[in-house]
């Protein structure tokens, strides 16, 4: 029971390489074709976010994972997910 393995990274904001034209295509506006107002707010942003260090992302791989299709429910370490649908190969 519990987890095989734990994997961790930490990052500095710069290499998740998060740009204006991506902050624009996300919060709905075509490349270089939001307000100039918006695209400076991003800009700036971006700018002040460049010194974050220590931004982190973990993935664990559990044993004991169990789909439950009745109720369409995964089960790692007896903690219930609600995901809506299963779908099993043949």
């Amino acid at each position: 029971m519990g987890q095989v393995k734990r994997w961790t990274r930490t990052y500095r904001f710069e290499e998740l390489k998060i740009d204006l034209a991506h902050i624009e295509k996300v919060i709905g506006y075509k490349t270089e074709e939001s307000p100039a107002t918006v695209s400076s707010l991003i800009e700036k942003a971006l700018s002040d976010f460049g010194n974050i260090t220590g931004i982190s992302s973990e993935y664990i791989i559990y044993k004991d994972v169990v789909t439950i299709p009745e109720t369409a429910t995964l089960a790692v370490s007896n903690v219930e997910f609600k995901i809506g649908k299963i779908i099993h190969g043949q």
